[in-house]
């Protein structure tokens, strides 16, 4: 049996699922680039708002280096490793193919985008549509990098 602080981890846990109102008020947020709330989000912020609630909370990337970079407060190295996964060096760069909850999929395209496997789905937002998921099982693109975070 895993330790109680992992319990939230297993999918059938209740503390594992999203709650219907959190759902819904994820799903009603409109499309904002830049966006970190519900009144506006990108797809970086449904990726930082699903780990927040599943008790994952994570620093904002861009504005993590952003403010390192005008304090010179970081090695650099520390920021050249966050910008390549966008999260911090406790995060690593999957290359089996294995898919887990809450893993991060980056996707490199004409525009770059994020999602995070939440529940069997794919969550991310888009310009034209806002916020949006996908079960995986009918998701067909492969994202170009996965990550994950060690626990």
């Amino acid at each position: 049996m895993p330790a109680p602080s992992a319990l939230w981890r297993l999918p059938w846990h209740p503390e594992a699922a999203m709650r219907p109102e959190q759902h819904s008020q994820l799903l009603a947020a409109p499309y904002r680039m830049s966006g970190r709330s519900l009144s506006g989000i990108d797809c970086l912020g449904v990726v930082l708002h699903i780990l927040e609630l599943k008790g994952r909370p994570q620093i904002d990337p861009l504005k993590w280096i952003i403010k390192s970079y005008r304090e010179r407060s970081v090695d650099t190295e520390d920021v050249a490793e966050t910008m390549r996964s966008g999260f911090g060096p406790d995060w690593q760069r999957i290359h089996d193919g294995s898919q887990e909850e809450l893993d991060v999929w980056l996707f490199h395209e004409a525009h770059s985008w994020a999602a995070v496997l939440h529940e069997g789905c794919i969550w991310s937002a888009h310009p034209h549509v806002g916020v949006w998921n996908k079960p995986v099982r009918r998701f067909t693109k492969q994202p170009h990098e996965v990550w994950r975070q060690r626990c």
